[in-house]
């Protein structure tokens, strides 16, 4: 009897195994077939399609599309293919004509489903199309997120492509959130935008928001915004104050050298280090006294930095020389040795 069952048991997971191996051998089979399908619909699309977009015959491509089967897949495709050829061209009349057309139903559905992987693919796309008639949906999603997870970054990128601002607003509840998110929201709106948000920003005291603003101004090369930047330098937020100099070191440029004179005291080793670095970068001469203390300075990046800092300089070679025999202290002898031998290409 228990033999019996045990056989019995043997066969039905045989018979399970055999049942679930045809099944997908006939799912990979229907897949390969309908992608075959596509590649074949998506080539003899392809002229037509080109076509319309280039404003020849722009019927004959739109008659193909009404008629044929994986039509949503096909247009997403091709859309694909041409903003990814063809810079800039996700602003064109002819791609937002088409994704509106035939993607924005297709999305929504997939958007209002429980598949996470379809929806951020989705988000994706809603950028890089620029399908401002999806923005509503987003920003009620967006609303009901509970935590900044993948998919709500990708949420906030997207809204911020499509030239919504609220989406940055959304992000004041995340106090954690990544520079980076920030960057990329900044640098997704139109410039105008871009530059009205920066002003707000910076007019806050959302320390997250302002730090990720001045850092964009300094990887937007956004000169305009340096008399704000400076005025940031007198922040009593020490994050504040290093970003600004982050900032000014990444211009090259300041409108008032002054401002810069209490960091080369500073308590804080970073701001003393970013100090020395502008002062070289910018070749304030002004500065060379001050560059000669930091050169003994307690901290090895600073020392570091103000050795390079003089290596801007004209006579900066010079002085370095001078100072590997001469300055009194010897850690800043060494310092400046060592820059003496990066110069000459590591030789002694």
């Amino acid at each position: 009897m228990i033999l019996s069952i045990i056989v019995y048991i043997i066969l039905s997971l045989i018979f399970f195994q055999m049942v679930l191996l045809a099944f997908l051998s006939i799912r990979k089979w229907r897949n390969n077939t309908d992608e075959k399908e596509i590649n074949h619909l998506y080539n003899s699309l392809l002229d037509s399609f080109t076509s319309y977009m280039i404003g020849i015959d722009q019927h004959l491509f739109i008659d193909q599309v009404e008629t044929i089967r994986y039509r949503s897949i096909l247009v997403e495709k091709l859309l694909t293919y041409y903003v990814t050829v063809i810079k800039g061209s996700s602003f064109s009349q002819e791609v937002n004509l088409l994704s509106e057309k035939y993607l924005s139903g297709p999305y929504t559905a997939i958007l209002k489903k429980n598949n996470w992987a379809k929806r951020v693919n989705t988000l994706h796309f809603i950028e890089d199309f620029k399908m401002h008639s999806l923005s509503p949906l987003l920003l009620e999603r967006l609303r009901k997120v509970k935590k900044l997870d993948v998919e709500a970054q990708q949420l906030i990128r997207t809204l911020a492509s499509l030239n919504e601002t609220s989406a940055l607003d959304c992000l004041k509840k995340y106090p954690d959130a990544p520079m980076r998110l920030y960057l990329d929201s900044f640098s997704r709106l139109d410039r105008k935008l871009t530059e009205q948000e920066i002003e707000k920003a910076l007019a806050e005291d959302f320390i997250p928001i302002k730090s990720s603003a001045i850092a964009f101004i300094g990887t937007a090369r956004l000169f305009s915004f340096i008399p704000h930047v400076e005025q940031e330098l007198k922040s009593t937020t020490t994050e504040i104050r290093i970003q600004s100099l982050k900032t000014l070191f990444r211009l090259h440029y300041m409108n008032n050298p002054d401002v810069l004179e209490p960091f080369f005291h500073s308590d804080n080793w970073t701001e003393r280090m970013f100090a020395a670095r502008i002062a070289g970068v910018m070749t304030f001469e002004r500065f060379q006294p001050k560059l000669r203390n930091l050169l003994s300075d307690q901290v090895w990046w600073v020392r570091y930095s103000a050795a390079e800092a003089f290596s801007y300089f004209g006579d900066g070679e010079l002085l370095l020389t001078y100072f590997s025999e001469n300055h009194e202290d010897r850690y800043a002898r060494d310092m400046a040795k060592q820059w003496i031998t990066l110069k000459s290409g590591g030789q002694a």
